[in-house]
């Protein structure tokens, strides 16, 4: 990750068109289950991260 995140932000990751993410633990394990688009949104309600999943990311190709 590049952005200038400070050390203590945990990471919470959210899709950005539906409810899914929590359950991913790390930055890493986010890319290696398929999520794209992942930036650091320190001002989101539910998580510290929001990116597209998987399953949104291939309606939206569709």
């Amino acid at each position: 990750m590049s952005w200038k995140i400070p050390s203590h932000v945990a990471f919470s990751l959210v899709c950005e068109s539906c409810d899914a993410g929590m359950e991913i633990e790390t930055y890493e394990d986010a890319l290696n289950f398929g999520w794209s688009a992942i930036s650091y949104e320190p001002d989101c309600p539910m998580a510290n991260f929001i990116g597209l999943c998987p399953d949104c990311r291939q309606r939206e190709e569709a």
